[in-house]
């Protein structure tokens, strides 16, 4: 159980929903594989092992809790595996690292360029995530907790390079990256909370080391108007990329 910190009262949120995205992740790939024609390359069977590997390291923290270092260098170093795969496969370019929309927006691109290995992926990872949405919609029951960010982080990277679309990849991360920037400025000891006030709205003074703070520091809101502003903006990029994809 964990404290909703967004919340005046801190109501005790059960967390580790990840655990379930992830069952159901790869008993959708189970299944897939069980009816396909012709199995998908070496390469996605790597990917399968690298994005278990960092769900792994977030179910870790989030049973005994990880210092923030090691959450980030750990799941790099699961990748390994991954990265010697898509190496001796030819692609160099990218070995390692709002979710649904990119997992939505490489599904559209998987079929646009004709990728049936990044299918394998990004369809049971779309399955688990409208079912886990059901919980996890403001007011949130569920949080997902590092087991599923740290695992989503990998299965998208995964299906970037599975499905060779590594530059378009690097373009939706782009959010992320700056993300990753901003934790990178407080030495990733920064949080995204915010400090709620009477009417539910969150404010946030201070360093900005977070994509949340950015939004809180501009114009105080409620929890689920920055979530629409986050989802905004990688639908902003998502929409540039398919773009991209189709003037092609």
């Amino acid at each position: 159980m964990g404290k909703d910190l967004n919340k005046r009262e801190r109501p005790l949120v059960p967390e580790m929903g990840g655990l379930a995205v992830m069952l159901g992740f790869y008993l959708g790939v189970s299944l897939l594989i069980i009816v396909a024609v012709s199995l998908p390359p070496s390469v996605f069977y790597a990917s399968l092992a690298a994005s278990l590997g960092a769900g792994f390291v977030g179910l870790i923290d989030d049973m005994f809790g990880l210092r923030q270092r090691a959450k980030a260098v750990l799941p790099f170093l699961l990748a390994i595996p991954l990265g010697a795969v898509a190496y001796s496969s030819g692609d160099t370019y990218l070995l390692g690292v709002n979710l649904g929309l990119l997992t939505v927006d490489l599904v559209i691109l998987a079929f646009l360029q004709g990728s049936v290995g990044g299918l394998f992926i990004a369809f049971p990872l779309l399955g688990a995530l409208v079912a886990f949405l059901a919980f996890n919609k403001y007011p949130a029951r569920v949080f997902p907790g590092d087991s599923m960010t740290l695992f989503m982080g990998a299965a998208i990277a995964s299906i970037a390079i599975v499905a060779h679309q590594k530059t378009i990849g690097a373009i939706l991360f782009a959010p992320m990256i700056v993300e990753f920037g901003l934790k990178l400025r407080s030495h990733f000891h920064a949080e995204n909370y915010g400090t709620p006030d009477d009417a539910g709205r969150l404010h946030h003074t201070g360093q900005i080391s977070s994509l949340t703070h950015f939004i809180m520091h501009k114009r105080p809101l409620k929890e689920w108007q920055i979530v629409a502003a986050l989802w905004c903006l990688e639908g902003c990029v998502s929409l540039l990329v398919v773009a991209l994809v189709v003037i092609q």
